[in-house]
């Protein structure tokens, strides 16, 4: 997509870390996207990798960053529970 081609464009032609939120949603495959296909360095949140081995194995043999801001991961862990009792 348009948007990938700039976060690796940002990355590859001025050096910069891409940091991005992935997983904190329930889904792992947001962070392997975000690693594939938008060139992450750094996962903020990542909460699902637990969810996947592969994802697991991916994290620890590239030596991931996870970005965990416990305060936020909790407030979004009591916002999916109370979405599931409406």
């Amino acid at each position: 997509s348009d948007l990938a081609l700039k976060f690796k464009s940002a990355k590859n032609d001025f050096g910069l870390s891409i940091t991005i939120h992935a997983g904190e949603t329930g889904n792992y495959k947001n962070i392997e996207e975000a690693i594939h296909k938008y060139g992450a360095d750094r996962i903020s949140h990542g909460t699902a990798a637990e969810q996947s081995q592969q994802t697991m194995d991916l994290l620890l043999k590239n030596n991931y960053a996870l970005r965990f801001v416990l305060l936020v991961t909790e407030e979004l862990v009591l916002l999916k529970q109370k979405m599931h009792t409406l």
